[in-house]
């Protein structure tokens, strides 16, 4: 309860203090969870005696070695924000892998966070789609729970998202996010959004994470929204149903 006082009275502090400020910039990378094994360790401690394990195991290092170079932005404002991954100049052979990494931990495209809606921009079979959807996450805030970020004291939370199985079937996916109350901006990675401080931290699946690695808070220019005039904009609920619809 104390703890939970604690969160409100930074929320108030600092969103004074910071109402001069008109954005910022957040660099993330990929990282596995403390004490969590690679993919490539636990293939070969699962299954270290079938002799099609090669394949595997190659494909769970190229994997993990793309992850480590990946590196993503946000960039926000008062009157919204941009996440998308930072694109540098790979060989062609690399660019698949890339894509192939940031569609298995769902970081493809770019995610747009204006007013109460999200566009996700992803390219389908060579067609540029914004995804628009207005987020229901239900956060549940764990105010006793606390970890430092940055030199920044963050809280967890946690929520759910729908997405699709691997089966192209509809569920609830759980979520964990960690949040810093005394930066007053409802912003975060994908579309995980209005929470009482900017997200510093997002649980991508059971193994791997998303963590600011360089945060600056200050003036910023204008986000520049020229992206959201290509392509077509649909509801991501019907995108996920049509997608559901091929099975």
């Amino acid at each position: 309860m104390l703890r939970s006082i604690t969160i409100i009275f930074s929320i108030i502090f600092h969103g004074a203090l910071f109402s001069q400020s008109t954005g910022g910039t957040v660099h993330y990378h990929i990282q596995a969870h403390p004490g969590q094994e690679s993919f490539a360790e636990f293939l070969t401690r699962t299954q270290g005696s079938d002799p099609n394990i090669e394949k595997s195991l190659k494909m769970a290092t190229a994997m993990e070695e793309t992850e480590r170079v990946l590196r993503f932005t946000l960039r926000f404002t008062t009157k919204g924000a941009i996440f998308r991954a930072d694109e540098g100049l790979v060989s062609e052979e690399a660019e698949v892998q890339h894509l192939l990494t940031k569609s298995t931990l769902g970081l493809n495209g770019s995610y747009v966070q204006v007013e109460d809606y999200v566009i996700n921009q992803v390219e389908n079979n060579g067609r540029v789609l914004n995804l628009r959807e207005t987020p229901a996450i239900q956060w549940q805030i764990v105010g006793d729970t606390s970890r430092v970020l940055l030199n920044r004291t963050c809280y967890l939370a946690r929520g759910q998202y729908a997405t699709l199985d691997r089966q192209g079937h509809p569920k609830s996916q759980p979520v964990a996010v960690w949040f810093d109350p005394t930066l007053p901006f409802p912003y975060g990675p994908k579309q995980f959004r209005d929470l009482p401080g900017l997200v510093l931290a997002v649980s991508l699946n059971g193994a791997k994470e998303l963590v600011a690695t360089e945060l600056k808070v200050g003036p910023t220019e204008p986000l520049d929204l020229s992206l959201l005039r290509q392509g077509k904009t649909v509801e991501r609920d019907d995108y996920l149903s049509s997608l559901s619809n091929r099975f």
